[in-house]
């Protein structure tokens, strides 16, 4: 967390607390700290610093630091495109709030991309442009920094190419099983 203010000092009693429980602050300069957080339930949290580990100010001295429940992934739909798709992507969890510029999705090891939202439960995310087959984990921030960690996948894979079909007609009522030939196909993944 970055602390902002006035005359802070380099010292080893350097303090933040958080509702009262004091952590450890780290001196960026007279005007800046950074405190490590410990893990906050959702709510507002009274945050003041001391020079002197003790003396914490009075009761209107502090800043209210918001704390909210980290989005969660619980689905993607679909849970795959063809390399260059830049497919857009549900994505179906908990938590998420409407910040624009904000919101976004992580593609593990592809990369991260603005989010749109929908609801408290769905956002919408642009798959970003993969180069090679792989798979990705899929999480979601409200604030661009602290993504979940739920490890939905989604995979990027190569392009399917079909040459012909078999049979290439069949009757109205349906029930033909039509063969594909062609390339790119995967036993990994469904086709409709």
């Amino acid at each position: 967390l970055d602390v902002r203010g006035a005359n802070f000092v380099d010292g080893p009693t350097l303090r933040c607390a958080l509702d009262g429980v004091a952590v450890a602050a780290e001196f960026v300069s007279p005007t800046q700290l950074r405190c490590s957080l410990p893990a906050l339930a959702p709510g507002v949290v009274d945050v003041r610093v001391a020079n002197n580990g003790r003396d914490f100010g009075a009761a209107d001295d502090g800043v209210a630091l918001v704390v909210e429940a980290r989005a969660r992934v619980s689905l993607l739909s679909p849970q795959g495109s063809m390399l260059g798709g830049e497919q857009i992507v549900r994505v179906h969890g908990s938590g998420f709030i409407e910040r624009p510029g904000r919101l976004a999705c992580r593609f593990g090891g592809v990369g991260d991309v603005p989010a749109t939202f929908v609801s408290p439960s769905e956002v919408h995310c642009r798959a970003p442009i993969a180069t090679a087959a792989a798979a990705a984990t899929v999480e979601a921030s409200n604030d661009g920094v602290t993504f979940s960690d739920d490890g939905a996948v989604f995979a990027f894979r190569e392009p399917v190419f079909v040459a012909s079909i078999s049979p290439e007609a069949g009757p109205e009522t349906g029930g033909t099983v039509v063969v594909l030939h062609g390339s790119g196909f995967s036993r990994a993944f469904a086709y409709a």
